[in-house]
Protein backbone atom coordinates (compact mmCIF):
# COMPACT_ATOMS: atom_id res chain seq x y z
CA UNK A 1 0.00 0.00 0.00
CA UNK A 2 1.22 3.19 -0.93
CA UNK A 3 1.49 6.12 1.93
CA UNK A 4 -1.43 8.22 -0.29
CA UNK A 5 -3.82 4.75 -0.16
CA UNK A 6 -2.78 4.63 3.72
CA UNK A 7 -3.79 8.77 4.50
CA UNK A 8 -6.65 8.17 2.72
CA UNK A 9 -8.02 5.36 4.94
CA UNK A 10 -6.67 6.83 7.96
CA UNK A 11 -8.44 9.99 7.60
CA UNK A 12 -11.71 8.09 6.41
CA UNK A 13 -11.93 6.12 9.81
CA UNK A 14 -11.14 9.35 11.89
CA UNK A 15 -13.42 11.26 10.24
CA UNK A 16 -16.31 8.61 10.60
CA UNK A 17 -15.38 8.36 14.52
CA UNK A 18 -15.47 11.82 15.02
CA UNK A 19 -19.18 13.10 15.72
CA UNK A 20 -19.23 11.42 18.84
CA UNK A 21 -16.66 14.42 19.76
CA UNK A 22 -18.85 16.61 18.48
CA UNK A 23 -21.76 15.43 20.76
CA UNK A 24 -19.45 15.63 23.52
CA UNK A 25 -18.56 19.85 22.20
CA UNK A 26 -22.27 20.42 22.14
CA UNK A 27 -23.13 18.95 25.21
CA UNK A 28 -20.38 21.07 26.99
CA UNK A 29 -21.87 24.27 25.30
CA UNK A 30 -25.55 23.40 26.20
CA UNK A 31 -24.07 22.85 29.96
CA UNK A 32 -22.88 26.48 29.98
CA UNK A 33 -27.02 27.43 29.24
CA UNK A 34 -28.84 24.73 30.60
CA UNK A 35 -29.05 22.92 33.69
CA UNK A 36 -27.24 19.81 34.13
CA UNK A 37 -30.06 17.40 34.64
CA UNK A 38 -31.42 19.10 31.11
CA UNK A 39 -28.83 18.09 29.41
CA UNK A 40 -27.99 14.67 31.02
CA UNK A 41 -31.76 13.64 29.89
CA UNK A 42 -31.22 15.20 26.30
CA UNK A 43 -27.77 13.58 25.81
CA UNK A 44 -28.81 10.11 27.36
CA UNK A 45 -31.75 10.43 24.78
CA UNK A 46 -29.40 11.20 22.25
CA UNK A 47 -27.46 8.26 22.92
CA UNK A 48 -30.48 5.92 23.46
CA UNK A 49 -31.55 7.55 19.95
CA UNK A 50 -28.03 6.13 18.32
CA UNK A 51 -27.85 2.81 19.42
CA UNK A 52 -31.11 2.03 18.62
CA UNK A 53 -30.88 3.13 15.35
CA UNK A 54 -27.59 0.93 14.90
CA UNK A 55 -28.94 -1.98 16.38
CA UNK A 56 -31.66 -1.36 13.61
CA UNK A 57 -28.96 -0.70 11.20
CA UNK A 58 -27.39 -4.48 12.15
CA UNK A 59 -30.60 -6.24 12.22
CA UNK A 60 -31.18 -5.17 8.59
CA UNK A 61 -28.14 -5.79 7.04
CA UNK A 62 -28.16 -9.47 8.76
CA UNK A 63 -31.49 -9.95 7.52
CA UNK A 64 -30.07 -8.63 3.93
CA UNK A 65 -27.41 -11.34 4.25
CA UNK A 66 -29.12 -13.72 5.22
Amino acid sequence: MSSLTVAAVSFGVIALSEPPDTTALASLVLATRYRAAHVFIGVAAAFLAHVCLVLAAISLLRAIRG
